[in-house]
């Protein structure tokens, strides 16, 4: 197996992450209706009913605007009122992904799969997590795993392709983004990877 881990195409991942992941909050959430202005940190908690599960929303709420220190308390408030609800738990987990602990996000995700090992989030949070670390074999039997849990997620086929980009795999990964795109013929993202895939499959031929 070749790897490929240039600063180049790993920043481009990370970008594509922060993408992936930001749209899917905040389009859940429009939709929800929860978007809010907040103008001072005290209008972030504000909540109408001191329940995990209000608390675990107002995370996601924070973290869809980018907001990762409150969408963290958010989550550990909801953590701590419910300490077996692993949908805060992967929120929190996501959240440090995307602030750069991916040791102490990998713990929270492993943690929330012993509780629920069928919840497809905390697997593809985890394989992020892993991929960060430059565990790219573990990375994406995780994907595999969220794949498996739902089959109709392009996020997650994605997400699997830009790990195969990093390990060099460029094939597996453009059939990996053509899955994709047959879900979501316009997707953008999943266009981009596989442009990149093909950009390096056919220069690693050339080699």
């Amino acid at each position: 197996m070749i790897i490929s881990n240039t600063r180049e195409i790993r920043e481009g991942v990370m970008k594509r992450w922060n993408i992936v992941v930001l749209l899917t909050f905040i389009s859940a959430l429009f939709i929800s209706g929860c978007i809010v202005a907040a103008d001072t940190i005290d209008d972030y908690y504000v909540i109408t009913e001191d329940s995990a599960g209000n608390w675990s929303d107002k995370g996601n709420e924070l973290l869809g605007q980018g907001q990762y220190q409150e969408a963290r308390y958010a989550f550990d408030q909801a953590i701590e009122m419910s300490p077996q609800y692993v949908v805060p738990m992967t929120g929190k987990g996501i959240t440090l992904n995307f602030q750069g602990h991916y040791e102490e996000a990998l713990r929270i995700f492993t943690k929330a799969l012993v509780i629920d090992p069928t919840y497809a989030q905390a697997w593809w949070g985890k394989g992020k997590s892993l991929e960060f670390l430059g565990r790219y074999d573990e990375a994406l039997d995780a994907y595999d795993r969220a794949i498996k849990i739902k089959p109709g997620s392009v996020e997650y086929r994605i997400a699997k392709g830009d790990s195969l980009v990093l390990n060099g795999l460029y094939q597996e990964a453009i059939d990996s983004y053509n899955l994709a795109l047959k879900m979501e013929p316009n997707n953008n993202l999943a266009q981009q990877g596989k442009a990149t895939a093909r950009m390096k499959f056919n220069s690693y031929q050339r080699s």
